[in-house]
């Protein structure tokens, strides 16, 4: 019988019990400091019947932070704070792995150890501007990085080598290698396209998982599926987050 999105996928070291996978998203909801908020144990919870869950986008090195809200993976606070996370997916028997990221020269430096200048391949300043807490700032110029390659940025050159996601546990021990996942805006019938014809070992769905923490219980029973609110992506608190309904028992 030829695979579909619901039959077992080993890939790597993990065994995904379905190919449907949770894209990692940010969703500006850790603190300060850079550790997941009250809220995110449950919201990844939710959606746990995910054949994998991706974390959002994790800066592993203080320098690697770029945007208000976004969670860390430096720090002994934020490290306990994911543990939180992945003890109440795994609770409910689902599996999430960390995207790991860095915002490079989009950075501000009011988001940096000491104001410091956010490091980018080359020393160029990219257009536009940054949201901050003293609101929107024209982002600068960033240092090469080139001349830079050691000490914190050893993080980054692991994730270059070995690929990601990464094992939250495990000094960024890659995970995920030899499967292919394909994703960008598709329907449940493209998605079982891709897989059944060979073209992907699983699909990718982003905006679907947020107002669906059950998207394949609604694909495995055709129930209709619910329109995310995108004014509340970004906006903090449970409204848009937490508070998406699952399908009746």
């Amino acid at each position: 019988m030829r695979n579909n999105l619901f039959t077992p996928l080993q890939a790597g070291s993990i065994a995904l019990p379905n190919r449907i996978v949770m894209a990692p998203m940010t969703r500006s909801r850790a603190d300060m400091a850079g550790v997941p908020g009250s809220l995110v144990p449950t919201y990844y919870a939710q959606r746990s019947g995910a054949g994998l869950i991706i974390s959002e986008g994790t800066y592993p090195s203080a320098m690697g932070k770029g945007y208000l809200g976004t969670p860390g993976l430096h720090a002994d606070a934020q490290v306990a704070g994911w543990k939180t996370v992945t003890d109440a997916v795994h609770a409910r028997g689902g599996q999430i792995v960390a995207q790991i990221m860095h915002a490079g020269r989009i950075a501000d430096p009011s988001m940096l150890p000491d104001g410091a200048t956010p490091v980018a391949p080359s020393a160029v300043r990219p257009k536009g501007q940054s949201y901050t807490l003293a609101g929107m700032k024209d982002h600068v110029t960033p240092r090469a990085l080139v001349s830079l390659i050691g000490g914190k940025g050893l993080a980054y050159v692991h994730v270059a080598l070995f690929g990601g996601p990464f094992d939250y546990h495990s000094s960024l021990r890659p995970l995920v290698q030899g499967a292919y996942f394909a994703g960008g805006g598709l329907t449940q019938q493209a998605a079982a396209a891709l897989v059944v014809s060979g073209q992907a070992d699983a699909a990718v769905f982003g905006a679907a998982f947020i107002a669906n923490p059950d998207l394949p219980a609604r694909f495995r029973t055709g129930a209709a599926l619910a329109k995310p609110d995108q004014a509340t992506y970004y906006a903090g608190g449970d409204k848009g987050y937490t508070d998406y309904p699952a399908l009746a028992a």
